[in-house]
């Protein structure tokens, strides 16, 4: 009798354990220690939601102007035909576990949170002051859930994901500030200085910036590089051409505020995030404000100095 007494509360012990989170948590149960603990890599990201073309990996190379294989460029260029809702959509779309993205299209993310602990796990649990910052719990989940849903990121399921961090990076670090920190950072001053105006691409911390002499006019701001297989190319480069409502001539993707320095590379605009685990075909990528402004800055003939080797996993924690 004893025994089954014991088997009974063991059973009601395991019941409670597994059916008191979704209670609590409105949704999947948070997974704690080994199974949260494990950051799922970027690389292994997906949109949360499903993206515009074109938005999240950026097809964005041109052919050089003087080469066009028997097509006239000045024939593609276009804007964009996204709505400013799409627009707002794709710059807040959070990217995901392949499972969580399954999920979310099949019971919907209203009461859905993830078990996985994120890419930048540690530093959104920081920026909230929550006491656990090393794995995934059902208090994380729901802190970091409610950032997202308060500053319209979606999915808002509770991951650390990099579009989440990027809004929090965003908000409390002014550019002001930003440009005191790579200042003082001398071992990051690589770019060349002299009686110039030049633009600076620091593809290690997907960064960049254009100073005239030791004077920082610029930035920094955040950028995107190519992908693995479609490397940016570095060393010195010069603005040779620029083509404000320029189009793909290979791809036919928008390559707004574009500012051609090596081949078919050029800094430009984006419609999605530069935060995204995605990137280019060898260009530059900016938000669009910054590519704006950063036409108002630059001129053909500066220069560009590229360096560095885009990291595709977060290791700065």
């Amino acid at each position: 009798m004893a025994g089954v007494v014991r088997l009974r509360a063991w059973a009601a012990l395991l019941t409670a354990v597994t059916v008191l989170p979704l209670l609590l948590g409105g949704g999947t149960a948070v997974a704690v220690g080994r199974s949260g603990g494990s950051r799922v890599p970027l690389h292994r990201l997906v949109p949360g939601v499903p993206l515009p073309r074109g938005v999240a990996v950026t097809p964005d190379e041109s052919y050089a102007p003087k080469i066009t294989y028997g097509r006239n460029p000045a024939r593609m260029h276009r804007r964009p035909v996204l709505t400013p809702a799409q627009v707002r959509a794709a710059r807040l779309t959070e990217y995901v576990p392949v499972d969580d993205a399954r999920a979310v299209r099949t019971k919907g993310a209203h009461r859905y949170c993830s078990r996985h602990a994120g890419p930048y796990q540690r530093q959104i649990a920081r920026f909230l002051h929550l006491l656990v910052r090393n794995r995934q719990t059902r208090t994380t989940c729901l802190a970091i859930r409610g950032y997202q849903r308060t500053h319209g990121v979606r999915p808002a399921i509770g991951f650390a994901g990099p579009v989440t961090w990027g809004m929090m990076r965003d908000s409390v670090r002014t550019r002001a500030a930003a440009r005191k920190a790579l200042i003082r950072s001398s071992n990051r001053w690589n770019c060349p200085a002299g009686p110039y105006r030049i633009a600076c691409v620091d593809q290690d911390y997907q960064e960049m910036w254009v100073q005239n002499g030791n004077e920082i006019v610029f930035g920094p701001v955040p950028v995107r590089t190519g992908l693995p297989g479609y490397r940016t190319r570095n060393g010195m480069h010069t603005v040779y051409w620029r083509h404000r409502d320029h189009v793909s001539t290979i791809y036919g993707t928008p390559m707004p505020f574009s500012q051609f320095f090596s081949g078919g590379q050029a800094l430009h605009g984006i419609i999605g995030n530069v935060y995204g685990p995605d990137g280019s075909y060898g260009c530059v990528n900016l938000r669009m404000r910054d590519a704006q402004e950063l036409w108002d800055v630059l001129q053909q003939g500066d220069r560009v100095y590229v360096w560095g080797v885009r990291q595709m996993e977060n290791n700065d924690d």
